[in-house]
């Protein structure tokens, strides 16, 4: 650590009163002891030999980001039912880096277009191999639908339309722990009710990765859990704090499994690979799957790399598998989801 300087924040400030080591996990707050809302966080990773492993990376929460006073209007107004949260400051081109969905009463999280890593060269043989598409940006639901968001969806149907709607497997669990076992077209209904639309599963694995293709949300090194989790475990959302991306997108990794758009065939990242040197701009998968009925389901692989995928019959009830939402920027510049 530098030794403090007259420009150094806390410079005179004993450090027990500005180090918070919290868990037993890769987690650390950081904040003066008068001021507990200025909060960093600290990622400690794996690092190779040869290299440095006292260094830190420190990204600020998003939770405690200042308001950006010149921060400009979203180039794009929001659609309606969505507002800008400007507590979370802004992205550089001025998109609000957190809005909040009034219907389902949930944060989505800004997840900045560019090319994304998608696949394995190595992994199992329906993952393989890697191939970079591009991704306009979108908004994501920082957690997975919780049965007390979908119940509000189930209640404005009734009282709406006299409808009823199926009811998730596990109903009756608390409100934060998500809704599943809801089919496909059950999950795509309630999305387009709150505005959204489900994610691709090229969006899901950028959210996942990142910009720089992490193995998995919180880098490439081994998950480091404050309390044992197997990748059966299904409990309330955000339960892991270290599940979460870089974006600030909780539980991609882990708890319930989660449907996307895309029809499943085994063979769709060598075909979309094999599209190259064409663009594959917002790739959507498949036009069709390898069998009738089947949709992509991301999340929760058998070591948390988020290149894992599987094919589920959608119009099953899987108890494993719940859902989250996205909004997509629409700009002159955004072009149509094309599938290779």
């Amino acid at each position: 650590m530098p030794a403090p300087s007259s420009k150094t924040p806390f410079a005179d400030e004993n450090p027990d009163n500005v180090f918070t080591v919290i868990g037993d996990g890769p987690l650390v707050e950081i904040g003066s002891a008068n001021e507990a809302a200025a909060v960093d966080r600290v990622t400690l990773g794996d690092f190779p030999d040869g290299i440095d492993s006292t260094l830190l990376v420190i990204d600020a929460l998003p939770a405690s980001a200042p308001v950006v006073a010149n921060a400009k209007s979203s180039p794009v107004p929001l659609p309606a039912g969505f507002v800008e949260v400007p507590a979370y400051g802004y992205s550089p081109q001025g998109w609000p880096l957190r809005i909040f969905g009034e219907k389902t009463g949930v944060l989505m999280a800004l997840v900045p277009g560019g090319a994304a890593k998608i696949g394995s060269q190595n992994g199992p043989s329906e993952t393989q191999p890697e191939f970079q598409p591009f991704l306009d940006p979108f908004y994501m639901d920082i957690n997975e639908v919780t049965l007390g968001q979908y119940q509000k969806f189930r209640a404005d149907l009734k009282d709406r339309k006299n409808s009823r709607v199926q009811s998730p497997i596990n109903d009756g669990q608390p409100d934060d722990v998500p809704a599943l076992g809801l089919p496909w077209g059950i999950a795509q209904g309630f999305v387009s009710w709150a505005g959204k639309e489900l994610p691709t599963e090229a969006e899901f694995e950028f959210a996942t990765r990142g910009p720089d293709g992490w193995r998995t949300p919180w880098g490439d090194g081994r998950a480091i859990w404050p309390t044992p989790r197997a990748v059966d475990l299904i409990g309330p959302v955000q339960s892991f704090p270290t599940d979460q991306s870089q974006f600030g997108i909780f539980d991609l990794a882990g708890n319930a499994r989660e449907w996307c758009n895309d029809f499943y065939a085994e063979t769709a990242h060598r075909d979309a690979a094999a599209a190259r040197p064409k663009l594959l701009r917002n790739w959507a998968g498949p036009k069709k799957g390898s069998s009738v009925g089947l949709r992509v389901v991301k999340g929760n692989g058998p070591d948390w790399a988020a290149w894992h995928r599987q094919g589920r019959v959608m119009n099953d009830r899987h108890p494993d598998v719940g859902f989250r939402g996205i909004l997509r920027i629409r700009t002159a510049a955004t072009s149509d989801s094309s599938g290779s």
